[in-house]
């Protein structure tokens, strides 16, 4: 059995593309699941980061912790636009309480000189009014 050029395709070579085309198509799925899997890993790891910072400044908020450092935000998700939203009100209430803190010293400034001021009142007022009459 032999071959003969030049007569047209031969089994041998139907034979050998069906075995690359089979080849290189067992491939492309382990290709594609491989990709897969990395781009669903960095996706995870992005919305579990988020997350977890999330988490600790929350629990930082509710124990009156407004120390908080901000955390980098590295994705751009909902959930690192809502983190960066909480750092950002955060910051407002630090601000706030910041104010508050300042306008109770002044307050208490003011009402120490206004209670030394009444006390001196009454002295003054001895010192300067006339003697009081007794009825004879």
């Amino acid at each position: 059995m032999g071959r003969v050029n030049g007569t047209g395709t031969y089994i041998d070579d139907v034979d050998a593309g069906w075995r690359e085309n089979t080849l290189a198509a067992a491939e492309l799925p382990w290709l594609i699941s491989f990709l897969s899997s990395v781009v669903s890993l960095a996706t995870s790891r992005c919305i579990m980061g988020a997350t977890a910072g999330m988490v600790v400044m929350i629990e930082e908020l509710a124990v009156n912790n407004l120390s908080i450092d901000d955390l980098e935000i590295t994705c751009q998700d909902e959930l690192s636009r809502a983190r960066s939203s909480t750092q950002r009100d955060e910051k407002k209430m630090r601000a706030s309480v910041q104010s508050i803190a300042d306008h109770a010293q002044h307050v208490a400034s003011a009402s120490e000189e206004f209670s030394a001021t009444s006390l001196q009142i009454p002295l003054s007022s001895v010192a300067t009014s006339p003697p009081l009459r007794r009825p004879s």
